[in-house]
């Protein structure tokens, strides 16, 4: 098997759990566009406004409870889980790391 057919069953895979809401972070993260991760980099832990949101669940599916990324709604809106908050902290510390 060739690496585009990993890559592809790969992804598949990912597309997949993000349709039935069982994903990890790590797995819609390179899905969603550059702009959109960079708002949840630059905005860690603050209230996810509705645009991004849906940008991220076009990738990741419903924000459900059963989903790991999703911390639910409050007052003042929805809000990423603290895992997910810690992962996002996390990769932008790595980005920043002179390779």
């Amino acid at each position: 098997m060739g690496r585009r057919a990993g890559t592809a069953r790969t992804l598949l895979a990912t597309v997949q759990a993000c349709q039935n809401g069982a994903v990890q972070i790590q797995d819609w993260w390179p899905l969603v566009d550059e702009p959109t991760r960079q708002w949840l980099r630059d905005n860690n832990g603050d209230v996810v406004p509705p645009d991004v949101l849906a940008r991220i669940t076009a990738v990741a599916g419903d924000a459900t409870a059963g989903a790991p990324w999703a911390g639910g709604s409050g007052p003042d809106g929805f809000l990423l889980s603290d895992e997910a908050v810690d992962w996002i902290e996390e990769a932008a510390n790595d980005e920043q790391r002179p390779v």
